[in-house]
């Protein structure tokens, strides 16, 4: 049984952005998202914050609602308490702002996660530079890595140094747990952290331990784009072919 837990209430944020309920193709962006996150699990858990009635309505009644506010790691520890968690095998942690994404490309994250045994998979991509539709990427943490190539953790934009990939390796936002690695290491953060931290955390937290990490390359970054935005959601109006990466 997969968990599919989505956010969408940005870190640091309690209210529900409203680009989420803007159409891409036709279909509002949150639709979009939950149609590939309900082919892999029946009932997805949405991590919702205020203001967040239409959200629901378009999200329709095939998901269950979580209602958090602050970072990434309070949403996902107030998602990790709903009565489907403890019966997860796998547990798949993802944005709402990607409404390119498809099945396979989290199914290929869960995959690689489950044939390992590994603590946590997570998508990365490597874009060229940070133009036109690829600025979405500029945000993005980056992934550090030591001499033998292991993951040690995830940087943001403005920190990279010594050991963050030079090619821009980058964090995208999809993550698939070990579901009682991910619930210890949640609240051991948690009471750190007071609840507050972000999913990059998750990693480091992994890689000081010694534990596996499996960090999958996305081939098509279009489903990678992060689009928070009115201008990024525009060249994906009419069909995801018409996002042109050059």
């Amino acid at each position: 049984m997969i968990q599919v837990i989505v956010l969408a209430a940005p870190s640091g944020s309690d209210a529900v952005p409203p680009i989420l309920l803007q159409p891409v193709g036709g279909i509002p962006m949150i639709r979009r998202v939950l149609v590939a996150a309900q082919l892999l699990c029946r009932r997805p858990t949405v991590v919702l914050g205020r203001r967040s009635e239409e959200l629901m309505r378009q999200a329709g009644s095939g998901c269950d609602f979580v209602h958090a506010r602050g970072s990434d790691g309070h949403a996902l520890g107030r998602a990790l308490e709903t009565p489907r968690s403890p019966l997860a095998d796998e547990i798949v942690v993802m944005p709402a702002d990607r409404p390119l994404v498809t099945a396979d490309t989290l199914a290929k994250v869960v995959l690689a996660r489950f044939r390992s045994g590994a603590a946590l998979a997570f998508a990365t991509a490597r874009p060229r530079d940070f133009e036109g539709p690829r600025a979405a990427f500029a945000g993005c943490g980056r992934v550090r890595r030591d001499g033998d190539g292991r993951v040690l953790g995830i940087v943001g934009c403005g920190e990279t140094r010594g050991g963050a990939d030079a090619a821009h390796e980058v964090d995208v936002g999809y993550y698939c747990f070990r579901p009682d690695w991910l619930r210890a290491n949640v609240a051991a953060l948690a009471a750190r952290a007071s609840g507050a931290f972000d999913l990059s955390d998750l990693v480091a937290a992994a890689a000081v331990q010694g534990q596996e990490i499996r960090a999958v390359p996305i081939e098509d970054e279009r489903e990678c784009l992060s689009m928070k935005t009115p201008e990024r959601t525009a060249p994906a109006e009419r069909n995801r072919r018409h996002v042109r990466l050059g």
